[in-house]
């Protein structure tokens, strides 16, 4: 079931991607679509975000040398977001922006990156209370709007409607 999620996961990726290179081309942009991928970095669980972390690199690089060269920049790094802020400042309309695992004392920075027209995804490995996600049990509803996506990995958010 876990290798078949992470198949799942892989494909959404690459079809957000792909809908964001089309948009782009279709606008006329010149530059390549940047993809930034930032994991949590809570010492305790961070290794069991990194099979899903290096299955959405290995995804996005192969899409990129197979059906768009040149249409995609991916930046990601193990280290997490905090490597990644020259990044993350650089995304513009039409970018993507996903984050992967809990959310814990970091928080992306949603409002800014959807003002500039960043599309933004929130993969959610956990199970969290009947539909009371990480991003409102953390406080960021304050600070809406939250991301234009939510990624749900585990079957109990599914099943709930979350």
């Amino acid at each position: 079931a876990g290798m078949a999620a992470a198949w799942v996961t892989l494909l959404a990726a690459v079809l957000v991607a792909a809908a964001t290179a089309a948009q782009r081309r279709a606008a006329g942009a010149e530059r390549p679509v940047r993809i930034v991928l930032c994991k949590t970095t809570f010492r305790r669980t961070n290794f069991m975000y990194e099979p899903a972390w290096q299955t959405l690199v290995a995804g996005f690089a192969a899409y990129a040398r197979a059906r768009a060269p040149g249409a995609l920049r991916l930046t990601a790094d193990p280290r997490g977001c905090s490597a990644l802020k020259n990044a993350t400042r650089q995304l513009g309309e039409g970018d993507l922006f996903i984050w992967l695992g809990r959310l814990h004392h970091e928080q992306p920075p949603w409002v800014d990156l959807n003002k500039r027209g960043v599309h933004t995804v929130y993969y959610r490995t956990e199970p969290d209370e009947p539909c009371l996600s990480t991003v409102a049990r953390t406080g960021a509803e304050r600070h809406a709007p939250t991301p234009a996506e939510t990624w749900e990995y585990t079957h109990a958010n599914s099943a709930a409607g979350c």
